[in-house]
């Protein structure tokens, strides 16, 4: 890929430009412009929180979920939240500022692709999800995509538009038991500026949010969250120019895993009480800050979009023994030009990036190399009669690495069908390592995702069914081994074909209804086999368990003449025994063990909740793994050597204010 090469030799993004320009503008004139803030007169404001219709302004497409503004859900954070959706395997620690993550369907949970509004919150060394920088009290919704084309699985954030008449701030509150507190604060105001048109709108959002966290056991604390947030936004006529600015400061333990009681058996991790860890000195540090600038023409037959963007990160490990610092920067830019009919519609995409090594120790002495991406991508849907299809072609080219990908779906009604295949996306830390105990491969496998979902949902009175039926098939599938008990981990390829089948099931009655009781049950089934008997196709296999299963019963009330609405719920996760995966603690990785010699034993957790709508606030409280700690259960993991929280109090507030 010659043609993505400077004249020095160096990848460059130049040559996106060129694809912009192919992309071209569609002048305004004559066209319809979207909702704007103004009424029919031009002059009076209307008073909305919405900018742009729904999803105008969303990069990508995906899936709508039912998670609603985040902001207002009880859960601790992401992926606890999205750990409840059907399909959604968890692995979390439960604790404040620790690497929680997700398993889609049985993939890789450091494979998942974050963004919010376009912008990749992938860890730029690790290529994990950083759900932790996500500006939560600033999100608006959450998607999902099963066929992203350059990772296996998607999450999309997008971000309120905040554009009310009034002035409007909100804040979040959170505190436990356990020494948590934490508080997110966002500002908004609108006004009419005269800088190009007398009719032009300034839209301003600035944020903060702060945490700090004590952790249920020595080398686990959150010693610092810190975040900085801020977005300027002009709309004139039919374009608007914005600038968004992110920034992320997070310190915490990082210690290696409880260690049993002398003379005890492994169950004594769950005594808090004179528990012991290994590392409990080591500290993970992150510093990022995410820049974007972008243009939009507001054009409803063929909106227009061109963003640059600018990120940088320094990833620190420090323990006794090691220290490890990698920081790395990343330039680059995108477009995309969408063009609707009544049954038809139409979307071009360009993005090109280059990452560059900034200092540290992490790789070998005088390392001095970046790496590139570019791809494009075209997609589009048509309307046949009741029936909608779908699909994309797109062309990557990831430091030198180029693939395709490739997808089609049909829905009608009750059903829908997709079939995708791409290739995956490497990242620092898989080509060049993260330190001396990090092996990578000497040679990037050629790795590539197939997969097949049949999605059905039918409802009957109050009682509603889905499925969805999936088959994965990941070739040549890269992965993170744990090399014994010294801490080491090795990059490994699976040559052979790693599939996954199953289904995730949705079973709810009365879940829509304001008013009485209502349940809801998500069980998933999975079988993961390798074409071949080998040790890493049984260890991929075994990473999530075969069965898992939450659900709710709750029932919703009306109180004190409507000013109080209340759910109150119980609520379940069981799952299966499962070899599972190891925490990394330099990168936070989730990573297989070297053998399965260990498993995580099956379990369930119970947790009490009551939501209550005071007016426009939220109240949350929590009671969490009611059990743990119990002459019924002694204590429950998802991750070897890091127990859950037992026995945890949470209250959270959410209160918008407007002026």
């Amino acid at each position: 890929m010659d043609f993505f090469r400077s004249n020095d030799g160096k990848h460059g993004v130049r040559s996106i430009f060129a694809f912009a320009l192919l992309l071209g503008f569609v002048s305004p004139s004559n066209s319809q412009v979207i909702d704007s803030l103004y009424s029919e007169n031009g002059r009076e404001p209307i008073a909305t929180d919405s900018l742009l219709r729904p999803g105008f302004l969303q990069v990508d497409s995906g899936l709508e979920t039912d998670i609603g503004r985040p902001s207002r859900r009880v859960e601790l954070d992401l992926p606890a939240l999205l750990s409840t959706l059907p399909g959604m395997m968890a692995y979390s620690f439960g604790t404040p500022g620790w690497p929680s993550s997700i398993s889609p369907f049985g993939l890789d949970p450091n494979q998942v692709d974050l963004q919010l509004d376009g912008i990749r919150l992938n860890d730029l060394i690790s290529g994990r999800p950083r759900f932790d920088l996500l500006p939560y009290v600033l999100l608006e919704s959450v998607r999902t995509r099963s066929d992203p084309s350059t990772r296996p699985f998607g999450v999309l954030t997008q971000s309120g538009a905040f554009s009310s008449a009034s002035p409007k701030t909100d804040i979040r509150y959170r505190s436990t038991n356990t020494g948590l507190q934490s508080i997110g604060v966002v500002h908004a105001q609108s006004r009419r500026v005269s800088i190009f048109r007398p009719e032009d709108r300034l839209n301003i959002v600035i944020g903060y949010a702060g945490a700090a966290a004590d952790g249920e056991y020595p080398g686990s604390r959150l010693e610092r969250a810190r975040q900085l947030m801020s977005r300027i936004r002009l709309e004139s006529g039919s374009w608007t120019i914005e600038i968004f600015e992110l920034y992320n400061r997070r310190k915490v333990g990082a210690h290696g895993g409880v260690i049993p009681l002398t003379g005890r058996p492994y169950s004594s991790i769950y005594q808090r009480l004179g528990a012991t860890v290994t590392h409990s000195e080591a500290k993970r540090t992150t510093i990022r800050n995410d820049l974007s600038i972008r243009f939009r023409t507001l054009i409803r037959e063929s909106p227009f979009t061109f963003s640059g963007f600018w990120s940088t990160q320094t990833l620190q490990y420090k323990a006794d023994s090691d220290t490890v610092l990698a920081s790395v920067g990343r330039l680059g830019v995108s477009a995309v030009h969408k063009i609707s009919g009544n049954q038809n519609s139409l979307r071009f995409s360009a993005t090109a990036w280059q990452d560059h090594f900034r200092h540290g120790n992490a790789f070998i002495d005088g390392f001095d190399k970046g790496r590139s991406f570019v791809e494009f991508v075209v997609g589009g849907s048509s309307a046949f009669g009741s029936v909608l299809a779908s699909g994309s072609v797109g062309i990557h080219a990831d430091d030198g690495y180029t693939f395709a990908s490739a997808s089609i779906g049909f829905t009608h009604r009750y059903i829908s069908l997709s079939v995708s295949t791409s290739g995956t996306r490497s990242t620092w830390m898989e080509d060049w390592g993260f330190g001396t105990r990090t092996t990578p491969l000497e040679k990037r496998p050629g790795s590539r995702v197939d997969r097949l979902r049949l999605d059905l949902h039918h409802k009957i009175g109050d009682l509603r069914l889905g499925a969805s039926l999936f088959y994965l098939s990941e070739t040549g599938k890269f992965t993170w081994m744990r090399d014994g008990l010294n801490g080491q981990i090795l990059g490994q390829t699976n040559p052979d074909a790693l599939t996954h089948t199953g289904a995730a099931l949705e079973i709810s009655y009365r879940n829509d209804e304001e008013r009485g009781v209502y349940t809801l049950l998500r069980p998933a089934f999975i079988r993961a086999s390798s074409s071949r008997d080998s040790e890493l196709g049984r260890l991929q296999s075994s990473a999530v368990p075969e069965f898992w299963i939450n659900g709710r019963l709750g029932m919703r009330a009306l109180l004190f003449r409507g000013d109080l609405d209340v759910d109150l719920s119980v609520r379940a996760y069981f799952w299966e025994s499962m070899v599972g995966r190891r925490l990394d603690t330099r990168s936070g990785l989730l990573v297989l063990p070297s053998d399965d010699s260990q498993v995580v034993p099956s379990s369930t957790m119970v947790d009490v909740v009551a939501e209550a709508g005071v007016r426009t606030a939220t109240i949350f409280l929590a009671y969490e793994n009611i059990f743990s700690g119990t002459n019924a259960l002694v204590g429950n993991l998802l991750v070897p050597d890091y127990p859950l929280p037992a026995k945890r109090f949470r209250f959270g507030v959410f209160w918008p204010i407007t002026d």
